[in-house]
């Protein structure tokens, strides 16, 4: 069951209440969240691989992983 069911509302409205509420999609939100994630593990344990470090965050492969940190840092993820 999605957020959305559980709470009586389409997909379309609570997306709509949320970019009202918090500013950006969920969808972005969600992506800023894996985004800080990824970071927050390469930093704490550089010697981990990135595909590994990708995958747990819930990116597809490293180059999702690579894409979404140059989009949102400006950057590639560094060790």
């Amino acid at each position: 069951e999605t957020a959305a069911e559980e709470l009586g509302l389409t997909r379309r409205h609570l997306e709509r209440l949320f970019l009202s509420e918090v500013g950006i999609t969920p969808k972005r939100f969600a992506r800023i969240m894996r985004f800080r994630h990824a970071r927050r593990v390469i930093t704490a344990h550089p010697a981990r691989s990135l595909t590994d470090i990708a995958l747990e965050a819930g990116y597809y492969d490293q180059a999702h992983l690579y894409r979404e940190f140059r989009e949102f840092s400006g950057a590639a993820p560094g060790k």
